[in-house]
């Protein structure tokens, strides 16, 4: 029972202290306050993140799924390099071929 008797002591003493010195108190009661409204604060910016990265992967999702659809609708293989390829390529020495 000495700890609890001491603790007890000390926070008969703290509150007689803080009795004699009103301005201490208000700066503990202001200090106290202001924490509350930091972590406020703090869980408000943390909600709000926490949405916008759901947006940015439902976006992303998006552009990929829309990606891979037109990724199927690109010319492949033989077919993509006939379109590329001209009917006449040139020789070494300038002249085209037919």
């Amino acid at each position: 029972m000495g700890t609890v008797e001491e603790t007890g002591k000390v926070a008969t003493s703290v509150i007689e202290s803080l009795k004699t010195q009103p301005l201490a108190l208000g700066l503990i009661v202001l200090n106290v306050c202001f924490l509350l409204f930091v972590g406020y604060i703090a869980h408000l910016v943390s909600s709000k993140n926490a949405a916008d990265a759901l947006r940015q992967q439902s976006l992303i999702e998006q552009l990929t799924q829309a990606c891979i659809e037109k990724r199927s609708e690109l010319p492949t293989g033989e077919t993509h390099a006939k379109q590329v390829t001209s009917p006449s390529t040139p020789n070494g020495d300038g002249s085209a071929q037919p």
